[in-house]
């Protein structure tokens, strides 16, 4: 990280932090069993992109903040504990603008064209995470 971080500062380029989302371990689901400490885990990683972001003084959107606030009152993951849902993805949205100083409040609802678009983007999502779990080799199919 600190690489990196070098790298783009001797470009000039302005970082933006983002802490990683939370892992839904406490959310009810028939479909995956959790991963106990699931939640601690991604803490750790947490803990420390808010440290780099203070000790370099780099923006910080903390999208673990702000969803774990959140999913306390509705549910925000598939199923799988990972992926947010449309309403996990808006508060990621409504966080990172009011980050830059935008206020803006999602909408709880969507039209059918981005229901389905959203449908059709999940299951490809997992028929190649299918691939890369399922088929010895696949990650490195690419590679010549």
């Amino acid at each position: 990280m600190e690489c990196f971080y070098q790298l783009t500062s001797e470009r000039g380029i302005e970082l933006i932090l983002c802490t990683p989302a939370p892992y839904a371990e406490y959310q009810k689901t028939d479909e995956f069993p959790p991963l106990p400490g699931g939640y601690a885990l991604i803490g750790g990683y947490v803990d420390f992109v808010r440290s780099f972001a203070r000790e370099h003084g780099l923006a910080l959107c903390d999208y673990h903040k702000a969803i774990t606030r959140a999913m306390q009152t509705e549910i925000l993951f598939d199923p799988d504990r990972v992926h947010p849902t449309q309403n996990g993805h808006a508060v990621m949205a409504k966080e990172f603008l009011s980050m830059l100083g935008i206020d803006y409040e999602p909408l709880k609802t969507f039209s059918d064209d981005i229901e389905e678009w959203y449908d059709v983007t999940q299951t490809l999502r997992n028929i190649i995470t299918t691939e890369f779990l399922m088929i010895p080799g696949y990650a490195n199919m690419n590679d010549d």
